[in-house]
C-alpha cells in the first residue's frame, strides 16, 4: 500500500514532479517512485510512498548481517563497507570528542551498534534505538549495549541526553515533526542533536540524478538540502549552530551512484570503452563535493551533518 502525503515543513498539499528513480534493491527495474517539490516553499520528498516502510527497510539495514559482511566481503558494496566502516567509526567518534559535553549519549538508529561500543568504550553513558530486530539483537549479544526498539520506549523513561545522533535516520522517520518533537523533550539544555544527511543539492546529486545512490528510494522519504534542514529545525524549536561535509559519504555516493549509472548501460559498447572517463567524473565529483578544490566558492557535499541545539542556546 501507498499513501499520498502533505509538506512535512509548510504542509502543503500542492506539489510538482521533481523526478522518477527505481528502488535500487529491487530486481523490477519497473519498482519506480517519484520524489516531488512542494509549490510553496520548494522542500522535496518522496510522494506518495509506502505505508508500510519495516517492508523495505529490512533488506536494508541487514541486521548481524553486517558483521558477516566485515568478515567475509562477497560483493563491491561488501568491500567498500568493510574498506570505510571503521573508519567512519573513528570519525564519528573523534566528532562527539569535539563537542563541548560529556555523559549520556543516544544513537537512534544505531544499526548493529558498532559506533555505540566505541563510544562506550571512551567511557560515554549509551543507549540505541534500532527498530530492527535482527540489529538490535546482534547489538546486545555482541557488544552488550542498551538497545530499545522505539523512541518511545525512551520517552517513556523519561531519560535525558547530553549527545542525540542521527546518523541518516531523519530521512527514513515518517513524521519529521513529531519525532523532532520528542528528540528536542530528551535532549540536556545544553546538548547537541547531531544529524547527518545526504545532501539533494550536491555536485554529485545534480549530476546523476536519478542514478543518486543518496536518493534511496523507497526508503529516503525526504531529500533535504541546507536550507530545508534549518527550516525544519527551526519549526521544532531547534537551532543549527554548525555544519560540516561528510568526505566518507562524498566518497561511498559518488563510487557507486557512478556504478549504478554504467550497470545500467552494461551491454552499451560505448560505455565498455568508457571506463577511464567514468573514473575520471569520479574523481572531479571527489574534488567538488569534498571541497579539496572549490575554486574559490564554498561548496556543499554529498553529505551533511547538522549540528542542533535548543533556540536560543547556542
Amino acid at each position: 500500500m501507498i499513501e499520498s502525503v502533505k509538506c512535512a515543513i509548510c504542509g502543503t498539499e500542492e506539489h510538482e514532479h521533481y523526478l522518477t528513480s527505481s528502488d535500487r534493491l529491487s530486481s523490477d527495474e519497473n519498482d519506480n517512485y517519484n520524489i516531488v517539490k512542494c509549490d510553496n516553499c520548494g522542500f522535496l520528498y518522496t510522494n506518495p510512498r509506502p505505508v508500510n516502510q519495516s517492508d523495505y527497510l529490512a533488506p536494508f539495514i541487514e541486521g548481524g548481517d553486517a558483521f558477516n559482511v566485515l568478515a567475509d566481503p562477497k560483493s563491491i558494496s561488501d568491500w567498500i563497507f568493510k574498506i570505510f566502516h571503521p573508519a567512519s567509526v573513528r570519525w564519528k567518534r573523534k566528532t562527539i570528542y569535539e563537542l563541548p559535553t560529556i555523559g549520556r549519549l543516544l544513537d537512534f538508529g544505531c544499526r548493529t551498534g558498532d559506533f555505540l561500543f566505541e563510544m562506550k568504550r571512551a567511557k560515554w553513558d549509551v543507549v540505541g534505538i534500532e527498530a530492527d530486530e535482527l540489529g538490535k539483537d546482534f547489538a546486545i549479544s555482541h557488544y552488550g549495549l542498551n538497545v530499545v526498539s522505539s523512541l518511545e520506549e525512551i520517552i517513556e523513561q523519561d531519560e535525558k541526553f547530553d549527545v542525540i545522533t542521527m546518523w541518516h535516520t531523519l530521512d527514513k522517520v515518517p513524521d519529521l515533526n513529531s519525532t523532532l518533537s520528542s528528540l528536542k523533550s530528551i535532549l540536556n539544555e545544553n546538548g547537541f542533536l547531531l544529524i547527518a544527511l545526504p545532501n539533494i543539492k550536491s555536485f554529485d546529486a545534480r549530476k546523476y540524478r536519478g542514478d543518486w545512490i543518496g536518493l534511496d528510494l523507497p526508503r529516503h522519504l525526504y531529500h533535504f538540502d541546507q536550507d530545508h534542514l534549518v527550516k525544519l529545525a527551526q519549526k521544532n524549536g531547534f537551532e543549527v549552530v554548525k555544519q560540516k561535509n561528510i568526505s566518507w559519504d562524498t566518497l561511498h555516493n559518488v563510487f557507486m551512484s557512478a556504478l549504478r549509472r554504467a550497470g545500467k548501460h552494461r551491454w552499451n559498447a560505448r560505455w565498455s570503452v568508457n571506463w577511464p572517463m567514468l573514473f575520471w567524473t569520479l574523481m572531479v565529483s571527489l574534488i567538488y563535493g569534498s571541497k579539496l578544490i572549490s575554486f574559490g566558492r564554498k561548496c556543499a557535499g554529498s553529505g551533511i551533518l547538522y549540528y542542533l541545539t535548543h533556540e536560543n542556546n547556542k
